[in-house]
């Protein structure tokens, strides 16, 4: 039984970490929200 469940666990995570990779193939996630603007930096500059 512990086997199976071994099996299953590897089998289910082969499977997604295909489907993530086909996903990011098919279309890259946008780097910011379309429409909306970066908050201005403080004056100081962007923090160290």
């Amino acid at each position: 039984m512990f086997r199976a469940s071994e099996a299953a666990i590897r089998l289910l995570t082969e499977a997604q970490a295909r489907a993530e990779e086909a996903y990011l193939a098919a279309e890259p996630p946008p780097l910011a929200l379309p429409g909306r603007e970066e908050p201005p930096l403080p004056k100081g500059g962007p923090p160290c």
